[in-house]
């Protein structure tokens, strides 16, 4: 049991007022340095007893207490990390290759939504916006013969084979202009100035959301592809908690159940969560199951990515308690010492096995086979210093 002292015991406190002819012996009495029993019974002492004077007691800091009721939880131990909502991770990259003109970020950097990332150059914008102006010249052509050949057609003056011709001539254009009209677009080019026969060599892309620079992955001058990540951004106003809950522990986990974790490379300090969503497919190689967890309070320095561990509390319940520091593990079992005699400047101490069940960071449980009752008084605080190696 962590932190509870498993010790070889021999009840040989040497400073302390019990006398004996050797380690073991039954036959110790308790005297004062008069020779005097000191008011205690001249009975012959157990091994599983100790006397302490009342200023050894204060003298070594030790505390008496008693067992109190105390809520213990059952917790899943696991582990996972911090991330953050699909939506608010993105990856930018070209529509349309080009070559970095201008790109003033650094990983750390603030952005806003709609703010220039980055700007690229290529001789394929400049072609762009010609034919889109191409189109759109010739569009305006072949609408009118058009309409001229089904008037024709409607007044049997022309076939209808001409019609259909014309009629197809416009509809193609239409579709050509339509295209290169939305591809001007994803490339944030001002399509008036175009119509106007003002070209662009220079296009910008900008920030699809708020956040922060996490990657850089090119540099100025650089030819960026359509398949390369130019950077990525990351928002972490939200950020959630990834686990990995084994199958065997996957079935006491729900939704609404309290999540407590820390980052342990960053401290000791522990944070709260619950959980949110509980995932409904096993990974064949950790046989494990994903469990999506929510922060009670995001106003922390969280960056995505970091490793935490985590205990998911399933169920609580209430039981009798004492301090871990009253605890004394010798071999494979668990002992107190208990008050068993105060009487002047003397305390008898008794050895007590005890069988406990759950623990907490602080405290034990203490079944109720021990017949402990909530009166008697425990050695809670310095029990380890009675036993020696």
């Amino acid at each position: 049991m962590k932190n509870i002292v498993s010790r070889s015991i021999f009840f040989c406190f040497l400073p302390i007022l019990m006398l004996s002819n050797g380690c073991g012996e039954t036959n110790s009495t308790a005297t004062d340095p008069n020779g005097n029993l000191s008011g205690m019974e001249s009975e012959q002492i157990k091994t599983n007893e100790i006397i302490i004077t009342k200023t050894q007691f204060e003298d070594a800091g030790m505390e008496l207490g008693n067992v109190r009721p105390q809520s213990f939880t059952n917790k899943i131990q696991t582990n996972g990390y911090i991330d953050v909502p699909p939506q608010n991770r993105v990856e930018i990259s070209a529509y349309f290759g080009g070559f970095v003109k201008r790109m003033d970020m650094l990983v750390g950097d603030k952005v806003n939504k709609g703010q220039t990332l980055v700007m690229l150059t290529s001789p394929e914008y400049i072609q762009m916006q010609q034919e889109y102006l191409e189109t759109r010249e010739q569009l305006a052509f072949l609408k009118e013969e058009f309409e001229r050949q089904k008037t024709l057609a409607d007044e049997n003056i022309a076939s209808k084979k001409s019609m259909l011709k014309a009629q197809s001539e416009y509809y193609s254009m239409v579709a050509r202009n339509k295209g290169l009209e939305e591809k001007l677009k994803m490339l944030n080019i001002n399509l008036r100035n175009v119509q106007q026969g003002i070209f662009d060599s220079e296009v910008r892309i900008l920030a699809p959301i708020s956040g922060s620079v996490a990657k850089l992955n090119v540099n100025v001058g650089s030819f960026v592809s359509p398949e390369e990540i130019i950077m990525e951004i990351i928002n972490t106003e939200h950020v959630h908690l990834e686990l990995q809950v084994f199958e065997k522990d996957i079935l006491k986990v729900k939704p609404g159940l309290d999540i407590r974790f820390r980052v342990p490379d960053a401290g000791p300090e522990v944070y709260n969560g619950e959980v949110h969503l509980v995932g409904k497919s096993i990974d064949g190689e950790l046989r494990a199951v994903k469990v999506h967890g929510h922060l009670d309070d995001e106003d922390h320095n969280f960056v995505a990515g970091m490793y935490i561990e985590a205990e998911i509390v399933t169920d609580s319940v209430m039981g009798q308690s004492l301090p871990r520091d009253a605890i004394v593990r010798v071999g494979d079992h668990d002992y107190v010492l208990s008050v068993a005699e105060q009487k002047d400047d003397l305390i008898r101490l008794v050895r007590k096995h005890v069988n406990l069940g759950r623990v907490s960071d602080e405290h034990v449980e203490v079944l109720p086979e021990n017949q402990i009752s909530g009166k008697e008084k425990i050695l809670v605080k310095g029990a380890f210093s009675l036993i020696s190696e």
